[in-house]
């Protein structure tokens, strides 16, 4: 029997963007891998249209802050990457639960142009994407 495995979304540094129960990282906005239960199973992810674009406005706008971007533009961005994790959810195995980082009312617990790291979202509980 084949057991249920867990992945979660959400965007780091060095083009990484899915992780594995135990926070590995497991792929980034062109690739997923799924290992052991998935016999090693690569996830082709350049059929989701605007997908790294997504990824890469996270990084500048965190990283280097070139738009200053509000709340209401972050939380527009988060709710891009909600669609997107639909879209990725559709391309995995039945046997993959896919779960996507949520933020709070209040964005971030550090603002990006506060630190010279790109910030810290305020997370909230994981979601699961059906």
């Amino acid at each position: 029997m084949i057991k249920k495995n867990r992945i979660e979304m959400y965007p780091d540094y060095g083009e990484a963007l899915f992780w594995d129960e135990e926070g590995c990282c497991i792929g980034g906005y062109d690739t997923i891998w799924l290992g052991e239960d998935n016999n090693g199973t690569e996830i082709d992810l350049s059929s989701i249209d605007g997908l790294e674009k997504w990824f890469y406005d996270w990084h500048h706008e965190s990283l280097y802050q070139t738009n200053h971007w509000t709340n209401a533009q972050w939380k527009a961005w988060w709710e891009k990457g909600l669609d997107f994790a639909h879209k990725v959810k559709a391309l995995l195995p039945t046997n993959v639960d896919l779960y996507y980082f949520s933020v709070g009312q209040i964005v971030w617990k550090v603002k990006p142009e506060d630190t010279d790291d790109g910030g810290l979202f305020n997370q909230d509980k994981l979601i699961e994407i059906i």
